[in-house]
């Protein structure tokens, strides 16, 4: 190839590649913009599917749909309330923390239930704390931990104190 080809045949690259770049590079794109609006075509119709099976119901029905196991027990929402509080020594006791405080906060009506609030603080070894958590997590009636503060009880120590806002759902039907 002599070197009047080869000037001819790099002219002809840097003309036809900044187009056939271009070219490729909006496929790509047109591409990605395809797969996202799949993407978000399947999780509004997941979305959707999800609402309609939270869709507001009567209480009983909601009980039915939902295993009154999950759900703190209770004539009342004060008995709910004090299953919940007892729930949460024991968890402490399986878990080798010391439950120091239990303080209820609130309960407020959540559709069909009634969401409870509370403020409890434990303290024990790191390795008792995360017990904790899990057994927390794992925990039937269900609890949901909300927010958790953790600081040490002693420079340098083992030993930490956590505060933790808990909340649990009991039947909307309890009179308080």
């Amino acid at each position: 190839m002599t070197s009047a080809s080869r000037a001819l045949l790099r002219a002809c690259v840097l003309v036809a590649l900044p187009p056939l770049l271009s070219l490729g590079l909006a496929w790509v794109t047109s591409q990605s913009a395809d797969r996202a609006a799949t993407e978000a075509e399947l999780a509004r119709y997941a979305l959707a599917a999800a609402r309609a099976q939270l869709a507001p119901q009567a209480a009983t029905a909601a009980l039915g749909a939902a295993p009154a196991r999950l759900l703190m027990q209770g004539a009342t929402i004060g008995v709910s309330g004090a299953a919940f509080q007892s729930l949460l020594t024991d968890l402490a006791g399986l878990s080798g923390a010391t439950l120091e405080r239990v303080d209820p906060i609130l309960a407020e009506p959540a559709g069909v239930l009634t969401q409870m609030h509370s403020r409890a603080t434990f303290s024990g070894t790191d390795a008792d704390i995360m017990n904790l958590v899990i057994n927390l997590e794992a925990a039937e009636p269900l609890i949901f931990l909300d927010r958790l503060e953790m600081a040490p009880l002693e420079e340098g120590g083992e030993s930490l104190r956590v505060e933790l806002e808990l909340s649990a759902y009991a039947a909307a039907e309890a009179a308080p």
